[in-house]
């Protein structure tokens, strides 16, 4: 059935990229800048017949933006909210792109980015805000994961899980979260589970951008993001010892692999 899928997918990706190439590009707005380079990657990375350096070339481009995020003054609002109009919105946009910038730093390997946003956010006190709080919880323990401290992350998450829980910072049964807990405590099949369970929502998402015949930034992420988190979990499980293969399971698409070098 997701064979079907393809063509309105591709259709939808070409109006995308289309529609992106009229934009003007905003360099001093990291925000806006990421979500457009954020939407031009999804777009390109659906698109086969566009070459994988293309698509790696935007993501080098993506994380640099990123970089420059962190080190702007947009994340205090992680901290003390925002006065801006849709000030929701925007604190939600911000959680996203700081989780999925370092996301990609993982799944890239790039170690100097990711201890740049260790050292920038996570020595502060936690923020008082339920979203804020819960991104830099998530954000924390995947860079204990990235710096090979399993054993800290692990007692962090059995001392303070069904707390978290009660709090509603985390979702017992979200994927991401449950791959970093298997990671956590060397438990394998925990992560091929996680892993399953994001690529079961790849799939929906598939159908979702198709029947709702959005732009795909107006849908939920069908491919690259959903395939980001889960690249970044198979890079972390590996530097556990943990042995996944990607050739009996729809962890990854082939794209994804080569995109990542996870092969």
């Amino acid at each position: 059935m997701t064979l079907a899928l393809e063509p309105r997918l591709r259709a939808l990706a070409e109006q995308e990229l289309e529609q992106l190439g009229r934009e003007p590009r905003t360099p001093d707005e990291p925000v806006a800048e990421l979500q457009r380079l954020e939407s031009q990657a999804r777009s390109l990375f659906l698109l086969e017949e566009r070459d994988i350096a293309e698509v790696r070339q935007l993501l080098t481009s993506h994380l640099r933006v990123w970089l420059m995020l962190i080190r702007s003054d947009a994340p205090t609002a992680l901290w003390s909210g925002s006065d801006r109009p849709q000030a929701g919105e925007y604190l939600m946009i911000l959680c996203e792109l700081l989780l999925g910038g370092l996301l990609e730093a993982i799944a890239v390997n790039d170690h100097a980015a990711v201890n740049e946003f260790r050292s920038r956010f996570l020595e502060r006190e936690p923020p008082e805000l339920e979203l804020s709080a819960s991104t830099m919880l998530l954000a924390r323990q995947l860079c204990f994961l990235s710096g090979r401290e399993f054993e800290r992350a692990a007692n962090e998450l059995e001392d303070s899980w069904a707390e978290w829980v009660e709090w509603g910072l985390v979702h017992p049964q979200d994927d991401v979260w449950n791959g970093v807990r298997g990671i956590a405590n060397n438990d394998a099949s925990l992560v091929q589970t996680s892993l399953r369970g994001l690529s079961s929502n790849r799939f929906a998402a598939l159908h979702h951008a198709v029947e709702s015949g959005l732009l795909l930034r107006s849908t939920l992420p069908a491919r690259l993001t959903l395939q980001t988190d889960s690249s970044a979990l198979v890079r972390l499980a590996r530097g556990r010892g943990m042995e996944l293969s990607l050739e009996t399971e729809e962890f990854l698409t082939r794209r994804a692999a080569l995109l990542w070098r996870l092969g």
